[in-house]
């Protein structure tokens, strides 16, 4: 927060004579799942001169929304004048240890991002500050700040602009690559009636970090990411959507309690009128495989930053070790189970009591048991509902009376398709 003199006067004018905050808030979508989410902020903090790390050092996140100017206290930066927050208004806040590292969990992250200033103070140095740091949900793309601090007065700062280049800032998954073997051909697929897709799979890690629904991240752990909060379960108690992953002779399941890498909103596990970007892309091609591989989107990920690896999935340690005996990443063949792989035409059965609704999340017209039957006469339309997003089918059931529109995740085909053309389109 860079101020002239003029400015700063000003501002502490406006202050006095109209006490509402100054900053507006950062747009942010507002349903209860993403008010949920949470990142990770981490990194390492050293002595700039000699590289030694600095142990307690202070580290504080400040919502720029939320920031009290009155109770700031004005530094010389090498910008010039600067509001530094006063550490009481701190949304969250942390220390090094004696490696000078440190880990602040449960950011609050509403979805797709958010904005924060970061503040790092130790004594007998300068401040430490990057405005606009954007800090996005979830462990896998945790943002790492490599602090450096220089000796100096507390009346002293050096700050950095968080949309630089040169920001000392990266995300976890941010790492080349050098070892992407080609995309096997005639990977063998689990033998389940699931949409199945080949994807290239890297570790997560970050013990003692969150993942985006909250979970706290232990050794050898197990659930899996992936770069659409559309999969996301509630919390880590639930397995709404869960992944069979098989590499060689190693088939495992596990939740979805993660968000990424690269993307936030790449669901390429749905068909292209409903996936919510990269609509061009073909079903099953992560947008950072083809960024990767052939440029696409000028190799850039949503955010603009360039993709240095085709991943589309990430694996906690547990599931990457232990369940599939990786020892690097590796491209592996992902069953993404809430999705039978069902068309128009088809006859299905339900595997348990299924609602039937008037329209994608309608109004209840009815419900079938489970082992009821019947055949897909319109989908697949999308829509959420209960604060997750579902992929609805219109289903004439065998009873003769009930039609609507119903999930697929509790759908399985029992034949298939007859149609001979399939009307995509998507429900808002």
């Amino acid at each position: 927060m860079r101020r002239s003199l003029g400015c700063i006067v000003l501002a502490l004018l406006l202050h006095l004579f109209f006490p509402a905050p100054l900053f507006s808030q950062i747009p942010t979508s507002s349903t209860a799942l993403d008010q949920r989410l949470v990142g990770n902020v981490y990194g390492v903090v050293r002595d700039a001169a000699t590289s030694s790390p600095i142990a307690g050092a202070k580290i504080f996140l400040f919502d720029p929304s939320l920031l009290n100017t009155e109770k700031s206290r004005i530094v010389q930066s090498n910008g010039g004048l600067f509001f530094l927050p006063d550490a009481r208004s701190a949304t969250r806040r942390g220390m090094t240890d004696a490696r000078g590292e440190f880990l602040i969990n449960f950011v609050p992250t509403p979805y797709p991002f958010k904005l924060y200033t970061i503040v790092v103070e130790s004594p007998g140095y300068k401040s430490f500050v990057i405005e606009r740091a954007r800090v996005l949900p979830g462990a896998v793309m945790a943002l790492r700040v490599d602090g450096r601090l220089e000796k100096g007065r507390e009346s002293q700062a050096i700050v950095f602009d968080g949309g630089s280049p040169n920001a000392p800032l990266r995300y976890r998954h941010e790492t080349p690559d050098r070892a992407v073997p080609p995309r096997p051909r005639g990977i063998p697929y689990p033998k389940i009636a699931a949409v199945t897709h080949t994807v290239f799979a890297t570790r997560e890690g970050l013990i003692g970090g969150t993942t985006a629904n909250r979970h706290v991240i232990v050794a050898r752990d197990h659930f899996v990411a992936l770069p659409s909060v559309r999969a996301l379960n509630a919390d880590d108690h639930a397995d709404q959507f869960q992944v069979e992953l098989r590499y060689g002779d190693k088939t495992v399941r596990e939740p979805v309690w993660d968000v990424g890498p690269w993307n936030t909103s790449d669901d390429y596990w749905h068909p292209s009128p409903i996936r919510e970007s990269w609509q061009d892309l073909p079903q099953g091609t992560p947008e950072a495989q083809a960024a990767y591989s052939s440029g696409y989107n000028g190799g850039r990920d949503e955010f603009g930053r360039p993709v240095l690896n085709p991943a589309g999935i990430d694996l906690a340690d547990g599931t990457f070790w232990d369940d599939l005996a990786l020892t690097d990443n590796q491209w592996v063949s992902v069953a993404f189970l809430w999705r039978p792989g069902v068309a128009v035409g088809q006859r299905v059965q339900t595997t348990a009591t299924l609602n039937v609704r008037s329209a994608p999340a309608g109004s209840l017209v009815g419900q079938v048991p489970a082992g009821a039957t019947g055949t897909i006469t319109g989908g697949p339309l999308g829509a959420m509902y209960s604060q997750y997003f579902w992929v609805w089918w219109n289903i004439q059931w065998d009873d003769g009376v009930t039609r609507g529109w119903s999930v697929e995740n509790w759908l399985i085909a029992i034949n298939k398709p007859t149609a001979a053309h399939v009307r995509w389109s998507l429900y808002r």
